[in-house]
């Protein structure tokens, strides 16, 4: 399993930061590639990651994470994919979102 941060963005609207992670799985490695990616994406590690990511790298004192949204293909430029029947997938992503909890 590898996963890796993307980049995070911070929401001024409601003070939340957001953590995209993604997994290095694509449809080179294997058959079932994007299934063990999705499954990955959905796993504490991500959360963790994405946890230690915001406290230590984005200034989240005392991170949390809350529900992430569902894994999403993207290309090989990153761009959301929203037509998987006319574009090709390269990797999936997943948006996990960050706050900063109580002490």
């Amino acid at each position: 399993m590898s996963l890796q941060v993307i980049e995070m963005a911070n929401d001024s609207q409601n003070g939340k930061a957001v953590v995209i992670i993604e997994s290095d799985k694509d449809g080179k490695s294997a058959a079932n590639a994007f299934s063990l990616a999705i499954t990955e994406l959905q796993q504490a590690e991500a959360r963790n990651m994405a946890t230690s990511y915001a406290t230590q790298t984005g200034g989240v004192a005392n991170a949390r994470t809350e529900f992430p949204g569902s894994p999403y293909p993207v290309d090989d430029k990153g761009e959301v994919i929203t037509d998987p029947h006319n574009q090709t997938i390269h990797r999936y992503r997943v948006d996990i979102p960050v706050t900063s909890g109580m002490r």
